[in-house]
């Protein structure tokens, strides 16, 4: 309850800055994760807060669409190819095993960056990762019941 007040606060502060700036603002929350099996560094991006960012699934004539059902997700395109994944297939992280319904991108996320404090594109060992709010959920609580060594949860933040 305390964190619900906690974040309704900054939010509504955050908006009153931007309103006062002149800036137009879009809040999503990013949780950015290391899955200590795999040596992979992910951004995982709440679908539920994206109205404007222009999400685009690049592959909707293959079948790829944005995730309809609890464990699907949409993955950054670069990401799958450098690893061959293919649409539909499932990949693990941590304890939880999700579907790719489509890859995407989106205004925030063009080149795909997931370690801010690394600006360069890893493909290879790092993706991005957009899914519904429950979905990214049970990633982060199933790592830390008993799983705590397989995910490192190293920040969460909301992106302006």
């Amino acid at each position: 309850m305390i964190q619900q007040v906690l974040s309704l606060a900054y939010n509504t502060q955050l908006k009153i800055a931007a309103n006062n700036a002149n800036v137009k603002t879009e809040l999503r929350r990013e949780f950015f994760i290391y899955d200590n099996v795999t040596q992979r560094s992910y951004k995982l991006v709440v679908l539920d807060d994206m109205q404007t960012t222009k999400l685009k699934v690049l592959n909707p004539d293959k079948g790829g669409r944005l995730p309809l059902n609890k464990g699907e997700i949409l993955i950054s395109e670069q990401f799958a190819r450098a690893n061959k994944i293919s649409l539909f297939s499932d990949i693990k992280l941590g304890i939880q095993n999700l579907t790719i319904s489509g890859f995407a991108t989106d205004t925030f996320s063009y080149f795909p960056i997931v370690n801010d404090e690394l600006p360069i594109p890893q493909p290879k060992n790092s993706a991005i990762i957009y899914g519904s709010a429950e979905t990214l959920r049970s990633i982060l609580v199933d790592s830390t019941s008993g799983q705590g060594e397989k995910i490192n949860q190293s920040q969460f933040k909301r992106f302006i």
